[in-house]
């Protein structure tokens, strides 16, 4: 399974090289830290969660790069997000957007609305498990390929849409080749987190 993770992250990097005019289609992970969005340090099946934490998942165009403009299009604030949602015991609370993008492309499927989901869940919690527990989630080799069946099919996929290399195209390969360095962390934590739920079971 690890193989696979590294074989398909490599693979796209090479691709990034190899043809300017491509862009990528992922699920981008991320976290609200001091009031702003910031991609994902670590993959969400290794993320614990916190009281008050709030977590995103946005579908992006890997083609311009994990700037602060593809962040999910959400407040960063629990607060804003859930109000003053009281506290159970031994539980933590949790904000959890999906923003499905903007991405023009027919073949995706069609595009859900937006979702903001606030929980109670156990402090020992993984980031991973607040998905499935809202949403259809398809993953592959670690991936995360779809959320409520979006995009339909495929996973991490190349976005043929896009124009002519240009030198701005050629910059922003560099920004593909880290976005994926990103994404090969989100692959391995989730596949670290199954090995442990395997290993947890009797």
């Amino acid at each position: 399974m690890l193989r696979k993770v590294i074989a398909l992250v490599v693979a796209l990097v090479l691709q990034t090289g190899a043809a300017a005019s491509d862009t990528y289609l992922y699920w981008s992970y991320w976290i609200s830290e001091n009031g702003k969005w910031t991609a994902a340090s670590q993959g969400a099946g290794t993320t614990p969660v916190a009281d008050k934490m709030v977590q995103g998942w946005r579908f992006v165009d890997a083609g311009v790069g994990l700037a602060a403009d593809t962040a999910p299009r959400f407040e960063t604030g629990f607060k804003e997000l859930c109000g003053d949602e009281a506290r159970v015991e031994g539980k933590v609370r949790v904000a959890l957007v999906v923003d499905f993008g903007d991405v023009e492309n027919d073949q995706l499927g069609t595009r859900p609305d937006s979702i903001v989901n606030c929980l109670q869940v156990a402090a020992e919690t993984r980031s991973i498990e607040l998905l499935y527990s809202v949403l259809q989630v398809r993953e592959s080799a670690g991936f995360i390929c779809a959320l409520a069946n979006y995009p339909a099919t495929g996973c991490a996929g190349i976005d043929n849409t896009s124009t002519e290399p240009t030198e701005e195209s050629s910059q922003t390969d560099v920004k593909l080749q880290f976005g994926f360095i990103a994404l090969l962390f989100a692959g391995l934590g989730l596949i670290v987190f199954r090995n442990r739920k395997r290993k947890q079971q009797p």
